[in-house]
């Protein structure tokens, strides 16, 4: 039994590493898709095809569904972490039940810079931040680049 419940939390702990990975690339699809509808919005106004305010609502819907994929993210990444914790206090409990020593700990405050998790946030709080001032700034900054 022991050694079935210490395979189940590795599998977990994977899954989990799989999982923010798979978000990584989610996000960076949504993003490029999204940027790639606002470029092309931009150059249909330079070329007369659409309109000034066609162009801005692009803009914005576009930036708001980057802010709220990035706030979706946030929560998704914040939970992955989370749990991961979780899993490391039962794996350590696990191991020091047994008696069984291989150099685990339980998870420290230092392990939180060195996570790409926390890289991946605070990318993600930026890049949400930025799409935010895009969204309430469209209009002089499309204004500007015409």
């Amino acid at each position: 039994m022991t050694v079935e419940r210490y395979k189940f939390i590795l599998e977990k702990i994977k899954y989990l590493d799989t999982q923010f990975n798979v978000n990584l690339s989610n996000l960076k699809k949504i993003s490029i898709a999204l940027i790639g509808v606002i470029i092309s919005s931009i150059a249909a106004l330079k070329d007369n095809k659409i309109s000034l305010e066609l162009t801005e609502f692009t803009i914005e819907v576009s930036s708001l569904i980057l802010v709220f994929s990035c706030i979706f993210f946030i929560i998704m990444t914040d939970a992955i972490k989370k749990s991961w914790v979780d899993y490391r206090f039962d794996e350590v409990n696990l191991l020091n039940k047994v008696s069984c020593d291989l150099g685990r700990k339980y998870p420290s405050g230092k392990w939180k810079l060195h996570w790409s998790e926390t890289h991946f946030l605070l990318g993600v709080m930026l890049w949400g931040s930025l799409n935010f001032f895009l969204f309430y700034n469209s209009k002089s900054l499309i204004l500007n680049m015409i």
